[in-house]
């Protein structure tokens, strides 16, 4: 991520974001995730959101669960979590090197925020390497197959021009699931779920030009062979 790019995160994104929240709401994807999440992960878990932006709606519906712990590379936007979330843990961060040790949270996730990244491999390596055996992490996906994605893209390319920052956002605007499906490490297996329904396992060819995916890994025990 170039300087551009972190600014534009940093010092234009947040009042956006605010703004979104405001104008959708909480919408039926966000429900149907946060509704996912409580039924995937135990009560006392420790969990870490990737991107957690002003800890609405998401973190502010989760953080019952257990211990929880945000990372955003925007300052503003932390000030408002911290009074959204006042018993998490919570810092400045990028998603593409978090601060945490291996293996010492039991969930992680990041939500509506991977299509800002440069690219989602590196911070769903770091997500996974900081998620303890047995933990789960989950990431949704804007596919670049998608028509809708495709457009989408061409308009950020042009605001680029006249917005600072946005380059760089734009460079990888959507993901490859699949490919990002096949770079998993061996103590982890993973499954593409359909947004619109998260019980339904998304097919490469039915699914393949869907606007969005959900990616649902789950980090596993290695254990040697003997001798």
């Amino acid at each position: 991520m170039n300087s551009d790019h972190r600014r534009y995160f940093r010092e234009i994104y947040p009042s956006i974001w605010r703004n979104k929240i405001h104008q959708y709401g909480m919408t039926p994807y966000l429900r149907s995730v946060i509704a996912f999440l409580r039924g995937r992960i135990a009560s006392g878990s420790r969990i870490l959101e990737v991107a957690v932006g002003t800890g609405e709606p998401i973190a502010k519906a989760l953080s019952d669960i257990g211990k929880f712990c945000g990372v955003d590379l925007a300052r503003a936007s932390l000030e408002e979590a911290r009074r959204t979330l006042p018993e998490a843990f919570l810092c400045e961060a990028s998603a593409e090197q978090l601060p945490f040790a291996d293996g010492v949270f039991d969930a992680a996730y990041c939500l509506q925020s991977s299509w800002n990244m440069e690219s989602a491999e590196l911070p769903l390596r770091e997500m996974l390497r900081v998620t303890a055996a047995g933990g789960l992490c989950v990431m949704d996906l804007m596919n670049r197959y998608s028509p809708r994605i495709a457009l989408t893209h061409t308009a950020m390319r042009a605001r680029s021009w006249v917005v600072p920052g946005l380059a760089g956002f734009c460079r990888e605007r959507g993901s490859d699931p699949w490919r990002l499906l096949k770079t998993l490490p061996p103590d982890a297996e993973g499954i593409l779920l359909c947004a619109d329904d998260l019980g339904r396992p998304a097919g490469r060819w039915a699914d393949r030009f869907a606007p969005r995916l959900v990616l649902v890994v789950e980090k596993r025990e290695v254990r040697l062979a003997p001798g």
